[in-house]
Parts: structure tokens; C-alpha cells; sequence
């Protein structure tokens, strides 16, 4: 155990002194922060607020769409019967039979419209039916306790008694947090949502960023969040906006007043006081001595197979614990790049990220301590 703290200390040495993330929040309107690099919620106020769960569904069928494109039991091409909404204030698809999937995708994260909705929601199923089982299913993964997707979406509600009340939409500005992030930090969807038009049909009609599920920090400060791509209840909507610079990519979530310049002014606000920090270059010499089951001193030299970066404040100091973890003593000689263990980053809470070590030169027979002390 000695021997990985060393081991820590040695490495501390490498990169510099780091210090805990704490950032102190004031009182608000609902909403949250996040960093789509790290995945992690930098900032929430009052998360458990309720809000228009039209979003939150949306965010859920992107998010088991793109899972089933990732099992392999659908694909972008994949070409799926048009279910024709009336009344969708997006594109009208009523004169097209049918469409891939990433188009209808495309449709949903420009223009939410409630064709293209209830169209992938059957092609995921297939069936409506089953697509809310896999959405339920999805919730529970991600622990969204404040979402309810009701049996009447996207359609063919059963029909009611009295002994079974309907289930009401629901969803809450935690929940659509946790769901953006999940949807946004894929950088597929990301280049999707960035686009201002894209050709469907064979490039018979022009899809818009008429009303993108996830908008941009210049695009939404003069708008008003849409509600009609779902079942709307009475709570209000919430804006969702993503920014980038400086090497941060930030999410918001905001309610109030004017949730959409809220969501904004909250991702402006968090670029004066956040920065990305690399901790580790590749190639970067990571070492130390550590001590063997044998008690002998053995130094470890290695490089860095992958960078690794963080979000922290800018102001005030963060800190960190790293630590080798190291496999297990051989006997053979070590080659070149090859890997020997791997560098972990963590807090007192959790493990936040890990870098691959590989072996700097050739040298003689392995004496690598198996450890994952601090």
C-alpha cells in the first residue's frame, strides 16, 4: 500500500498540484449545467422542478434509437413506413411512404416533428407498444425517477375504466439534464443538431432548424421553447442549449421567465468560470518508484497511451488523486508499447477517468506491481 501512494506522489510530481471541484451556487430559477466531455453535472437548481415532458420523450426516443442503430438492429439507411401525424407543424410527410431512419432522425432534432416521432417510436418497437417498454426500460438505465411516458404516446391509447386512470406525462429539469447529456454527448448527434438544413427524400424536401430539440447558445436567445411535440400537461417547457469554446462543450437546461436567454446566460456565465484542463499528453512519461510484494524498490517507467483532460473552475485550486495500476509480474521481457497497466483519476466518490500505460523501451524480465492503492 506504500508503495502506491509513492507511486502517486511520484506522478503528482509530473503533473502539478490539483484541487477537489466545488462550486457554489446561488439561488435561481430550475436548472442545470453540464459537461458533455466529462458527462458530469457541474451545476443544478432545484432539479426536481417539473416541466413540460415533451422534451424528455423526444430525448428518450433518440436515445433508444440510437441504441438499436448500436445493436445492429437498425441503421441510419434503414427505410421505415411513414406514420403521418396531422396537424404536424414540421414537414409534412404525408406524401412520402416511407424514409430512412436517419432522416426522421434529422426531423426530430431540427424540427421535433410528431410524423417523424411517431414514425421512429413504431420503428423501434416495432410497435408503439413495445417502443414504450423500451423507453420504460431506457428510464430505468437512466435512472430517471421523475420521467413517466404514458400508455398514450405517441398513440392508440387504450381505452380507460374505472379502475385504471390513464398514465399523465411527466418529466423533471434533473431528468432532461440527464437525458440531453446522454443523447448530446454522442458527437454524431452533435454534428446533427448543428446543422441549420438537411436534404430528406432524395432531396425532395429541406428539414429546417425550425425548432431543434437541442438548439445552440446564438440561436435560442430570441426564442420560446416549443411544446407540441408531445403530450404537453400543464407545466412549463424548458430551454435546452449547448455551447463550445475554449475546448468546453457545456449543456443547460433552464425554466423561468425566459427559459431560453436563461439557458444561455447560463453557459456564458459557466465559460468565465470553468476552463478544460489537460492533466496528461500522450506519449507523456508517467513514473516512479514502488515497492514489490518482495520489498525491493523497482522504478516504473511508462508512457501515456491517450491524453486526458477535466473541467474545473477557474478560480481556486482542485484536486485529484491519481494513482498506477499496474499487471500482475512476469517474467518475459517487456516490448515496446506495450501496455502494463493504466493511470487512474479519481475522487473520494469515484473513479473519473483512466489512461492506458505502455511500456516506454524494451527491458528485462517484468516486475510490475499489481495495485490499485492510492
Amino acid at each position: 500500500m506504500e508503495s502506491g501512494r509513492f507511486a502517486a506522489r511520484a506522478f503528482v510530481v509530473v503533473i502539478g498540484a490539483v484541487g477537489l471541484l466545488a462550486v457554489a451556487t446561488t439561488a435561481r430559477a430550475a436548472d442545470a449545467l453540464v459537461d458533455l466531455l466529462d458527462g458530469a453535472t457541474l451545476e443544478q437548481a432545484a432539479p426536481s422542478t417539473a416541466c413540460a415532458p415533451s422534451q424528455a420523450l423526444a430525448l428518450l426516443l433518440v436515445h433508444v434509437v440510437r441504441e438499436r442503430i448500436a445493436a445492429g438492429a437498425l441503421a441510419y439507411s434503414t427505410d421505415v413506413p411513414v406514420v403521418a401525424v396531422g396537424g404536424d407543424p414540421g414537414v409534412s410527410l404525408a406524401a412520402h411512404a416511407r424514409l430512412p431512419i436517419g432522416e426522421l432522425l434529422q426531423l426530430v432534432l431540427l424540427a421535433q416533428s410528431r410524423s417523424a416521432i411517431a414514425t421512429l417510436a413504431a420503428a423501434v418497437g416495432p410497435g408503439w407498444e413495445r417502443a414504450r417498454a423500451r423507453l420504460r426500460r431506457a428510464a430505468t438505465r437512466l435512472t430517471l425517477h421523475g420521467t413517466i411516458i404514458p400508455d398514450e404516446w405517441p398513440g392508440e391509447a387504450p381505452p380507460t375504466t374505472a379502475a385504471r386512470r390513464p398514465l399523465r406525462a411527466r418529466s423533471t429539469i434533473g431528468d432532461v439534464a440527464r437525458l440531453a447529456a446522454a443523447v448530446a454527448g454522442d458527437g454524431e448527434i452533435r454534428r446533427r443538431l448543428a446543422l441549420d438544413g438537411a436534404p430528406i427524400a432524395n432531396g425532395g424536401l429541406i428539414v429546417r432548424a425550425t425548432d431543434p430539440l437541442i438548439g445552440r447558445t446564438a440561436a435560442v436567445r430570441s426564442t420560446t421553447p416549443s411544446t407540441h411535440a408531445g403530450l404537453l400537461g400543464s407545466d412549463p417547457p424548458a430551454a435546452i442549449a449547448i455551447g463550445e469554446r475554449d475546448g468546453l462543450i457545456l449543456l443547460a437546461v433552464a425554466t423561468g421567465a425566459e427559459p431560453a436567454q436563461n439557458a444561455a446566460r447560463l453557459i456564458d456565465d459557466a465559460f468565465t468560470r470553468y476552463r478544460r484542463v489537460e492533466l496528461v499528453r500522450v506519449g507523456q512519461a508517467i513514473g516512479g518508484n514502488v515497492v514489490g510484494p518482495d520489498g525491493a524498490v523497482m522504478h516504473v517507467s511508462a508512457a501515456a497511451a491517450r491524453p486526458f483532460a477535466m473541467t474545473v473552475p477557474r478560480a481556486g485550486a482542485f484536486a485529484i488523486d491519481a494513482w498506477l495500476q499496474l499487471r500482475a509480474p512476469t517474467d518475459a521481457p517487456l516490448r515496446p508499447t506495450q501496455r502494463i497497466g493504466e493511470l487512474v483519476f479519481g475522487t473520494t466518490a469515484k473513479i473519473v477517468g483512466t489512461v492506458p500505460l505502455v511500456a516506454e523501451s524494451r527491458t528485462g524480465a517484468g516486475g510490475w506491481l499489481d495495485t490499485a492503492s492510492r
